[in-house]
């Protein structure tokens, strides 16, 4: 690790036992892992940067605090038109062959633990999903909801229900509002993806990592030392398109975003060559060849810049937001820390708008003081606004608006502004215990954050997932808390086209939901649910 690395710094001000084998997506990074059984000094150095390179971003994108004892959440980009980052990780096992039907398509017939109900009224049912553990750290699945009104989501291990020839298989899946199955696809010898979005069409773009040949329908890549793979998945489940890119460096794959035109961009932080400093870079590609349109990276000093939402404004300009500590330069803009530039765990949030054709950084803004500010999620709401999900620490100022709270714990806040002018409303979600994850928009003008509540060292029932309703003015509405005995709380959120919230999360504990009580498989596992009428 670095010495320039804030783990360290973070470590002290920390109860969370911080693991390096975890990535974004919460992984035991399983090439490491693998290698591990041959010996360290057997391990490719690209594999070491990329061990470092995806471990990171867990203490960034996890620590919902900065100043007093932090807890453990987790980032995600999820919602109504794509998911990924946070939660979307993992390596598989086994070869391209993986069984009898292994890497087809499946519908039909099959449903989760929640099982498939009526739907007297139209607007679906409320039910739960359970899957395999990942590892000793679960977060939950990517969600992206579909114009059908169904979602679909990606996970490492598929649940015997769900793809009875290709258990344990990296899978992508969709289900209907009644919890039905409506496609299945498994991706045996493949990484798991780690991000995931739908265009217009209905077509799923899936990215991983490819660090060995992998194999997508009749398609193979071959591995590269440094990227990652781009595959489009046709509405039928069908691989339509798969594609190789090589990066100069390790990098953790944190968002992703699909235009109005179909084309697909992805942001991600690339390390240089002993992995002392990671650059935000933004990458454009056509969504119908998967062909590179542009590249754009920023240059960054010190230790670890990232990219962490994507989002479009209502001229189609990109905006990109993360965190930073140290020196960022985006396009003529220089970014500077407000405090603590010494100190590399301090972290500033900052927002860049890019040109669409060219990538060319059009401007640029920072936020935060000298403790842990940053950008948790963006979105863009159907009249041009643009809602930013932020963690932020007392005193918080953001464009024209500032706040101030309890200084030992940082929280999460939610703004509607106007592009880099004006914040029409800020809303606070509830004080220190209780931190955003994911935000996804409803009808009406409503958004929803995803969070967690509870710290690492508290008792199980003490801990999990909230899920919390505001109105278009920014007016707190309800809230439901749901007991899962995980510190991670709800890590991604999507809003179906019938009204119905979708939620993720990993449970240790016994979830009482709708009526019923469900137990997580033995060794704890990942769940979905879906709650109508929120």
């Amino acid at each position: 690790m670095p010495h320039s690395s804030p783990l360290r710094s973070l470590r002290k001000n920390s109860e969370i036992a911080l693991v390096l084998g975890l990535g974004r997506g919460d992984r035991d990074v399983g090439r490491v892992s693998e290698c591990a059984k041959g010996g360290v000094g057997q391990i490719p150095m690209a594999q070491v940067r990329r061990f470092i390179a995806l471990a990171l971003p867990f203490v960034l994108l996890a620590c919902g605090t900065t100043v007093g004892p932090a807890a453990s959440a987790e980032s995600a980009s999820g919602g109504d038109a794509s998911a990924g980052g946070a939660g979307a990780g993992g390596t598989a096992s086994g070869g391209a062959n993986g069984g009898a039907g292994a890497g087809g398509a499946a519908s039909g017939g099959a449903t989760g633990s929640g099982g498939a109900q009526p739907d007297p009224d139209g607007a679906g049912e409320e039910f739960l999903l359970s899957f395999p553990r990942r590892n000793a750290f679960g977060l939950g699945q990517p969600l992206a909801a579909t114009k059908n009104g169904s979602v679909i989501t990606v996970g490492a291990r598929a649940p015997a229900e769900l793809l009875p020839e290709s258990i344990g298989e990296p899978f992508l899946a969709e289900y209907s509002a009644t919890g039905e199955v409506l496609h299945a696809l498994a991706l045996p010898g493949a990484a798991e993806p780690e991000l995931m979005a739908i265009d217009a069409e209905g077509s799923i773009f899936l990215v991983g990592q490819l660090y060995m040949d992998m194999t997508f329908g009749e398609l193979t890549l071959t591995a590269v030392e440094d990227g990652f793979y781009l595959v489009k998945v046709n509405p039928d489940f069908s691989i339509a398109l798969a594609a190789g890119v090589t990066l100069e460096g390790s990098s953790p794959l944190s968002a992703i975003a699909v235009d109005a035109d179909g084309d697909l961009v992805v942001g991600l932080g690339v390390y240089n060559d002993d992995a002392s400093v990671q650059k935000p870079q933004i990458m454009k590609f056509s969504g119908s060849t998967l062909e590179a349109i542009w590249s754009t990276t920023f240059e960054h000093d010190i230790s670890q810049g990232y990219t962490i939402a994507l989002a479009f404004n209502r001229d189609g300009e990109i905006l990109a937001g993360g965190a930073f500590t140290g020196i960022l330069t985006i396009g003529e803009t220089e970014l500077k820390k407000a405090g603590g530039q010494d100190d590399p765990a301090v972290y500033n949030g900052w927002l860049a708008w890019l040109d669409p054709e060219s990538g060319d950084p059009l401007r640029a803004l920072r936020f935060g003081g000298a403790s842990f500010d940053y950008v948790k999620d963006l979105k863009s709401t159907a009249s041009g606004r643009l809602l930013l999900l932020a963690s932020q620490t007392s005193t918080s100022t953001f464009l024209d608006h500032t706040d101030t709270f309890d200084e030992e714990r940082s929280e999460s806040i939610l703004y509607d502004f106007e592009d880099g002018q004006t914040v029409h409303w800020a809303s606070r979600l509830g004080g220190p215990d209780y931190y955003g994850n994911a935000l996804a928009l409803g009808g009406d003008g409503q958004s929803y954050v995803a969070g967690r509540f509870g710290w690492l060292g508290t008792e199980e029932d003490a801990k999990g997932g909230r899920l919390t309703r505001f109105a278009a003015d920014g007016t707190k509405g309800e809230s439901v808390e749901f007991a899962t005995g995980n510190p991670n709380g709800l890590t991604h959120v999507a809003v179906d086209t019938k009204g119905g919230v979708w939620v993720s999360g990993a449970w240790e504990t016994a979830l009482d939901f709708s009526g019923k009580s469900y137990a997580p498989p033995t060794d704890g596992g990942q769940f979905i649910l879906r709650k109508k009428g929120f």
